[in-house]
């Protein structure tokens, strides 16, 4: 039960992660990343703690060579959690 509970509080935080660098950035930011995630991918946010790729593919798309800069701010919000495995996986697949 434990795990699980960790894994609801990394989820979680990496929703709020995204979300409030999304929409610090731009509310329209954020609309538009949702809208994408749920046309293209049928998911919302919480959804790319397992699939990191759909966020990034759909930042690179809409924001071209600036997604970088949304990536790295995202980055900065989880650095809290980057010793953790899961996380650390998330951060590389996005930097990648």
């Amino acid at each position: 039960m434990l795990v699980y509970e960790n894994n609801r509080v990394k989820k979680a935080y990496f929703t709020y992660a995204v979300e409030k660098t999304l929409s610090s950035v731009s509310n329209l930011l954020y609309e538009r990343t949702l809208e994408r995630l749920e046309n293209d991918f049928g998911c919302s946010v919480i959804d790319c703690y397992d699939k990191p790729d759909y966020l990034k593919e759909i930042l690179e798309d809409l924001y071209g060579k600036s997604y970088k800069t949304i990536i790295e701010k995202i980055t900065e919000e989880l650095n809290e959690f980057d010793s953790d495995k899961t996380i650390f996986r998330i951060i590389k697949e996005l930097k990648a």
